[in-house]
Parts: C-alpha cells; structure tokens; sequence
C-alpha cells in the first residue's frame, strides 16, 4: 500500500467533529456513486468504472474548485438543516405559546368569574341587615302603619266632627269613644 497516496478525506475532513468536511465527503462518495452508477447504466464493465472512479478521485484531490464546490454543497446543505430545524422548533414553539396563552386565559376567566361571584355575595350580604335590625324595621313598618292609620282617622273624624251640627257632635264624641273602648278591650 503506497503511505504517500493523498486522500480525499484528508483534504475535506479537518476533525473527526468537522460537520461541514464529513458532509462534504459525503458529497464527495456520492458524486463517485453516481458516476459508478451511470456507466454501469451504460453496460460499462466494472475495469473500466473503477478506472474512471479512481480518474474522478484524482481529478478532485487536484482541482480546489472541486474540494471547494463539495465544502459549499456541505454548508449549504447544512444551512439548509438548520433553517428546517429552526422552522420547526419555532412552529412548535408557537403552538405551545398558543396553547398555553389560552390555557391561561382560561384559567383568568375563571378567576375573574370566581372573584366577581365571591364578590357580588360579599356585596348582597353586606347589603343585608342583621336579623335583628331587620325584624326591628319590620316591628316599626307595623307599628308606623297603625300610627298613619290612628292619625289619619282622628283628622277624618276631626274634620267630620267640626263640620257636623253641634247636637250631632255631642253625640260622635260618644260613639267615638264607646267604639275605640270596645275596639281595646275586646
């Protein structure tokens, strides 16, 4: 074996961690596959396309434009990853943004919902009387009621009574009072 013979995968790989040289070997191998493949496309038989694989191997380890066009194959196709990778992620990303946005937006409707409820309920029962006022103002609501109604008919009767003759008055006194004696203490 001839140590001396140049290698393609030298001239494009710099480090085994090199992604742009192993990708541009890649392109490399497969421009020799295709090759290969085309002649024996052709009938051509394999002495003659190892020969015309091994003039491309020297043709390239020749030729910087060739070792230069396979590196430009590399990180184009490698800019190429990123960007579909990106695109992905950021998509992905979106979705997830989206999700959890509506997720939280939810879940502040609800808290909000909950708040205004707790809230209105605060409200009605600070609104609200205590029983005990509230039975007290219903006590005064009647007992209001029956001094409007006392005093509303002792200006009727007022009224009937210094309208009426004086015989008539002398006796409406006594009916008045016999009534309202009979009323008590029945």
């Amino acid at each position: 074996m001839n140590n001396n013979k140049k290698w393609v995968y030298e001239c494009l790989v710099e480090s085994e961690t090199d992604p742009v040289g192993l990708i541009a070997y890649a392109f490399y191998k497969k421009s020799k596959h295709e090759i290969a493949s085309k002649l024996r496309d052709e009938n051509v038989d394999e002495l003659e396309i190892e020969q015309k694989v091994k003039a491309h191997h020297d043709t390239v380890l020749q030729s910087t434009d060739l070792l230069e066009s396979f590196n430009l194959k590399a990180e184009l196709f490698l800019k190429e990853v990123y960007q579909r990778i990106e695109n992905k992620v950021e998509n992905e990303l979106k979705k997830e943004h989206k999700k959890k946005v509506e997720e939280l937006e939810k879940e502040k409707k609800k808290a909000y919902d909950k708040a205004a409820l707790a809230l209105k309920n605060v409200a009605k029962r600070h609104n609200e009387p205590h029983w005990s006022l509230r039975s007290a103002g219903w006590l005064w609501n009647g007992f209001a009621g029956i001094f409007a109604a006392l005093i509303m008919t002792f200006l009727v009767g007022g009224v009937v009574y210094a309208l009426s003759p004086e015989a008539k008055q002398a006796e409406s006194k006594q009916e008045v009072v016999s009534e309202i004696l009979n009323y008590i203490f029945k």
